[in-house]
């Protein structure tokens, strides 16, 4: 005789008696994240991250900068770390740069790595402010007076956006509603006698000129 029987099994997952359960968010979280910054080319920047967290007794995790979504690595940057309870602790992390450049431009945080995770702080902007320059400029040349040529002026901000104004013997050529006017600006033309570039900034009065001298010869 052949007995069928099934068997019920009820499996009831538990943690571990006396150890609540781990929230990343809870239990780590930044209460300082990187501000907003505008300021001028050459001076310098400091901002700064705070990190609270109750490891229970382990170590606290160490603080690292991003910008753009990369991590500085060899960035000038001064980190704390201060108990504050049994188990609790606030990490600050300073990140300083001495002179500012184009290249400092963009969106920055704070990462920390608790166990598998990544948690990341608020994101701040450091911008620049100040006088358009120019990466691109017309130079001197001689042509003859017939002929054509093309000239290239790029500026750069910021502030944004840069509109490109070309001037002949303190005339504008164009508007700054004309094509020509966006940077990196191309303009075909035939010999004359002066003409300047100038940047100009919409809305903000900021000017900052190069100057291209053009000397006509006569066609032999």
């Amino acid at each position: 005789m052949t007995v069928n029987k099934s068997l019920n099994i009820s499996l009831t997952f538990r943690g571990v008696v006396g150890v609540p359960p781990v929230f990343l968010n809870e239990v780590f979280q930044f209460l300082k994240s990187p501000a907003n910054v505008t300021l001028s080319l050459g001076k310098p920047l400091q901002v700064l991250c705070t990190l609270q967290g109750d490891g229970g007794g382990e170590e606290p995790p160490g603080v690292v900068w991003l910008r753009d979504s990369q991590s500085l690595d060899y960035a000038d940057t001064n980190q704390v770390q201060v108990p504050v309870t049994e188990g609790g602790w606030l990490t600050s992390s300073e990140l300083r740069i001495d002179h500012v450049k184009l290249s400092d431009i963009g969106r920055y945080c704070c990462m920390a790595t608790v166990g598998r995770k990544d948690l990341m702080s608020q994101e701040g902007h450091i911008q620049l402010e100040g006088i358009p320059h120019f990466s691109v400029k017309p130079h001197d040349v001689t042509v003859v007076a017939t002929v054509s040529l093309s000239l290239q002026c790029l500026a750069h901000g910021p502030p944004e956006p840069v509109r490109i104004i070309w001037l002949q013997n303190g005339g504008p050529l164009n508007t700054i509603q004309d094509p020509v006017s966006h940077s990196p600006s191309t303009l075909n033309i035939t010999g004359k006698d002066c003409l300047i570039c100038m940047p100009h900034v919409e809305r903000i009065k900021i000017k900052s000129n190069c100057i291209c001298h053009i000397l006509c010869k006569q066609q032999v």
